[in-house]
């Protein structure tokens, strides 16, 4: 029986000399394979510590870097742990999104209020003509 971790339990482990992270509800110590990575070892950082199942999915890996990756598997994901790391994410990101008004966001508004503006002013013109 693997064991089984929890997001936090590798959350630190992201760095060139202890790198894991998960992918599939799977966990991998790739520490050694960083060389190796044709994609380079900074890609490889970004993802660390985290669950880099999208990152990974997104690149598109052969049967052979999958196979590869089986090398490295040290046990599974915790799978509540990884859903509530996802929420924390998006609910961030929603927060983020709600607290930084963008440009549309508050221009609308003025384009609204010129337009009424605008149409008052050419009604009243020709009301009196």
């Amino acid at each position: 029986m693997s064991k089984v971790y929890t997001i936090e339990d590798i959350a630190d482990k992201k760095t060139s000399t202890d790198l894991w992270m998960a992918i599939h509800g799977k966990v991998y110590n790739i520490t050694e394979f960083i060389d190796e990575h044709p994609g380079g070892e900074e890609i490889l950082l970004e993802c660390g510590g985290e669950d880099a199942t999208e990152a990974f999915e997104d690149i598109g890996h052969s049967d052979s870097a999958r196979e590869t990756l089986e090398k490295y598997l040290v046990g599974t994901l915790d799978n509540t742990s990884a859903l509530k790391d996802k929420e924390e994410k998006k609910a961030a990101a929603a927060a983020s999104a709600k607290a930084e008004p963008t440009e549309s966001s508050i221009a609308a508004p003025i384009v609204a209020f010129v337009v009424a503006a605008l149409s008052f002013f050419v009604y009243k013109k020709f009301l009196s003509a």
